[in-house]
Parts: structure tokens; C-alpha cells; sequence
């Protein structure tokens, strides 16, 4: 029995070890179509999602317009559900239309999903050439 007890706090562990695990830091650098970063990003009259999702060097980024101007918030990992077709952001403060760093936000779709939360936001040029990664067919 005691072994048992053993396993399961060493599996307990190693899931929150990963869990925990810090991710590496973003650079806006890293892709030519981010911009500068924004403190906040007001959203349309109806204050819902546009654009869509993105990766940003392995993170997960949602793309909404504003003013005729786009804009990428850089999530946490939890959202990274974001991809698929039928998942959008659902914004957790709904006090006013605009989005601000550490604003949790909920994926929904069929059923409400993960969460995760707005670590950053950027303006966003779509049109901005991405490289190609290392060793992609030219």
C-alpha cells in the first residue's frame, strides 16, 4: 500500500511539475507582422471577437480589429483550443469593451472551455512577409 501511495504522489508531482513550468518569453521580434505593444485594445460597438487565431512562436495569439486597425493578444497556454474552427474567445470582464493585460478570458464554443489569460497585446500587420521556417520547401 505504501508503494502505491509513493507512485501516486511521484505522478501527482510530475504533472504539476509540468504544469508549472514557466514558458519561454515572448519577443515581438520573433515575428515581423507583430507591432508595438498596446496597455489596452477597445473593441467594436457589440464588443465581440473578429480576426482569429494565430500562433505566435509556439503561443497562442487572437487577432480583433478596432478603429480599422488589428490587433494580436498574446494569451497564456490554456487557450490553445483557440485553433479549432468552432472555438472563439469569450472575454470574462464585461464592464466595458476594452481588453487589458491579465483579463481572464474563457474559450467557448458547443460548451465553454479552458481559460486562460491576455498576457500582452501588440498591433497587428497581417500583411507583414512571415520567413519561412528552417528547412521548408522553397
Amino acid at each position: 500500500m505504501r508503494k502505491v501511495a509513493l507512485l501516486a504522489l511521484t505522478f501527482v508531482g510530475a504533472v504539476a511539475g509540468c504544469a508549472s513550468a514557466p514558458e519561454a518569453p515572448f519577443s515581438p521580434k520573433s515575428d515581423p507582422r507583430v507591432g508595438a505593444e498596446v496597455n489596452r485594445v477597445c473593441l467594436a460597438r457589440d464588443g465581440g471577437p473578429f480576426g482569429g487565431y494565430v500562433s505566435l512562436a509556439g503561443r497562442p495569439g487572437f487577432v480583433v480589429a478596432s478603429g480599422g486597425k488589428e490587433y494580436v493578444l498574446l494569451l497564456s497556454s490554456g487557450c490553445s483550443d483557440l485553433r479549432s474552427g468552432g472555438t472563439f474567445p469569450i472575454f470574462e470582464d464585461r464592464t466595458d469593451r476594452c481588453r487589458r493585460r491579465g483579463e481572464l478570458v474563457r474559450t467557448g464554443g458547443a460548451t465553454i472551455g479552458a481559460a486562460c489569460v491576455i498576457e500582452r497585446m501588440f498591433e497587428w500587420n497581417p500583411n507583414a512577409a512571415v520567413p519561412s521556417p528552417p528547412g521548408a520547401a522553397e
